[in-house]
Order: C-alpha cells, then structure tokens, then sequence
C-alpha cells in the first residue's frame, strides 16, 4: 500500500469516526429546536442539552413548494416552525421545550393581536400554542445546522468523473487486474448486472471470528451457490439456457385453472336452511350498521335465478345478487282460488245516546255502558 494510499485511508476513518451522532433522548434533559427557512428548503433540528452542549436528537428538512416559495420570509419562517412541531409532535408532546429562531420578528409572534395576523398565520400559531409559547432569538452565523439543511441544495458535489476516469486508464495495478482477472472477476460490465452476485458472495463468505456465514445468522442455514462460485475454470458455462427457456415455457403452457371448490370436509360449509332452495321468496340479512328498533332482515323478495353461492333476488325493482349465507327462506301462506272473502254490505250502526240538558243549560251525553 503506498502511503497516499494509507494517508487517504486514514482521513477516511477520520471522517468517519468525528461524524455527527444522534444522541439517546432522556425524559429528564431541555429540548429544544431550532428552525430555518430559505427560499427553496425549510431544516429543523431537535436536540437536547446536555451540561453545556447542545446534542442532535432528529433531523428535519423539507422542500418548499411553488406556493409556499412565494411567502415572505416572516411566513416562511412562522412555516419552519410550523412543520417541525408537526414533524417532532412524537418527541416533544407534553414536554417543555423552546423555539430557537433566527428571525427575530417571530418571538413577538404571540405579543400581536389576531387582527394583525393573516389567517394563515393565526392558523400556524394556534397550533403552535398548543405545545409551546417560549420563541427565542438565535443569531444567524450559529445557526448552523437548521441553515444547512434549508439550503441542502446548495451542496454541490466536487467530484472530477474526467479526472477519476483518466487515473483509472493510468493505475497500472487496475489495468493488470483488468488484464490477468482475479478472484473478483473484475469485467466491464453493467453493475445492475453484477450486483446480486456480488450480494450473494458477501452473504456467503465464511467469517473466522463468527465460524459461521452472514446467511446462516440470519436463516439458520447456508444458501445453495451457483456454480459460477466454486468453479476454478474460466470456461465455466451453464445449461443451454434456450432449452431451459423452451422447456419452462411449453410447461407453464401445460397449467390449466382448477376449479373453485368449498375447502371443506362437508358438503355444505355451512348453515342452509332446507327450504332456501325451494322457498320463492327469501329475507336478506342487513349487514350494515342498525338503528335501534331496526330489523335485522328485510324482505321478503322474490328470488329470480338461483347459484350455488348465491341467489338473484328482485330487490326493489332492481336485480342483485346475493350470497346465501345473507338469506333465509320466506314462509308465505297460500291463496286458494276457490275461497271468498264475504265483504260487508253496509257499517253497523251505532246508537247514539240522548243528550240531555243540565240544569245550568248545558247539553250532554251520558255513555251507555250496558248497551246490548
């Protein structure tokens, strides 16, 4: 290994050792977040203090859209703070907690009477109240983290494709590996290709400390590799894949539906009354929620065709099929055609009884109790 190698290697690890961590919240700990909005992106972070220093719990960064791009900086910032509470509702609900801003308008926010605020902005800061009141003023250099991620689009990447490309073409060591092969099998080729390979491999490489695979940790087993990977010759090849192709497709031509069936031991999965099959008219049960006072069946209808799963039934004029375990039969009575009904020729009278006169000069009648 050359040492801009080494040197390269270790700022790697560097880096990645003095990265930011998010830290374990603790009930007992302030918490805080601080928001920033720029004119693409709103950030917003939420951290809590420990001794002196300030430690990242969560992240947050959104980005604007055209309407909400055209807001004045008072409203995007009112919106920053807005989204975070939204956002961190989970972490900071029934906690006390403070606002860190770097627009110092909004810590008058609460001091303005509702007749200066739009009803956007009275809608974010009813909601806002609900959880906290206390807006703090942060100045604008120390806020740095909210700032970076409201203005994320403005990290710009330095990597130079041309200049790695040209010292691929140059690195001797990868031009031999390119060359001679190795026991990567390094090829040109498409890496969306080569990908599931390179997974599988890494899941089935054997570990020393751990005297077991990544695979058999996770499935209690080793995976069936394909040839490719114990195979030391170079000229390897599998089946004829055409045959394989042929033979898959003429077998997948050979599969026919099978037919439904009731997946039971019994002929009838079921409760069916007998006389459902014979009865023509039946009672549908309402499977929706009911009133009180309200009957569980409605009906009778009359029944039009009959299925083995369901009936077709003449409900309200209207054709609708209906599964059978919603019916029960009707039980009608019969009208004999040769029976008649003796309709009354006129109403029985009712006699009335006298009125008589009080002595006062009022007219009354008295009810008759026992009239015959």
């Amino acid at each position: 290994m050359t040492p801009d190698l080494l040197q390269a290697f270790e700022k790697c690890k560097s880096s990645l050792s003095q990265a930011t961590l998010l830290a374990h919240p603790k009930h007992t700990a302030a918490l805080a977040i601080v928001t920033d909005a720029s004119e693409a992106a709103i950030g917003a972070v939420l951290q809590q203090q420990k001794g002196e220093d300030w430690e990242p719990l969560a992240f947050y960064s959104h980005k604007l859209n055209t309407a909400q791009r055209k807001y004045s900086p008072y409203d995007r910032e009112l919106l920053a703070i807005y989204e975070a509470i939204k956002y961190f509702r989970h972490m900071v609900e029934a906690r006390n907690f403070c606002i860190f801003t770097d627009h110092k308008p909004l810590t008058h926010a609460f001091s303005l009477s509702k007749e200066k605020c739009s009803p956007r902005q009275f809608r974010y800061l009813d909601y806002i109240s609900q959880f906290t009141t206390d807006l703090r003023y942060i100045p604008g250099p120390e806020n740095v983290v909210a700032d970076a991620l409201s203005r994320i689009e403005e990290v710009s990447y330095t990597i130079d494709y041309e200049t790695l490309a040209r010292l691929q073409e140059n690195d001797s060591e990868l031009q031999g590996l390119l060359l001679h092969g190795s026991a990567l099998k390094l090829e040109k080729r498409k890496w969306t290709e080569t990908l599931p390979l390179v997974l599988l491999g890494m899941r089935s490489s054997w570990k020393e400390d751990l005297q077991s695979s990544p695979a058999e940790l996770v499935y209690g087993e080793t995976l069936r590799l394909p040839g490719q990977f114990l195979s030391t010759d170079d000229s390897f090849t599998t089946a004829d894949i055409t045959q394989y192709a042929s033979r898959l497709q003429s077998h997948m031509a050979k599969l026919r539906p099978r037919p439904t069936s009731w997946h039971s031991s019994s002929t009838s999965p079921f409760y069916i009354p007998r006389d459902l099959s014979t009865s023509s008219h039946v009672f549908l049960r309402q499977d929706h929620v009911r009133g009180s006072l309200q009957p569980p069946y409605a009906g009778p209808y009359k029944v039009i065709e009959r299925q083995p799963k369901f009936f077709t039934l003449d409900v309200k004029g209207k054709t609708v099929s209906v599964s059978i375990d919603r019916l029960k039969p009707a039980y009608t009575e019969k009208e004999d055609p040769n029976l008649t009904i003796e309709q009354p020729t006129s109403q029985p009278t009712i006699a009335r009884t006298a009125e008589r006169q009080t002595r006062s000069g009022r007219k009354v009648r008295f009810p008759d109790f026992y009239r015959p």
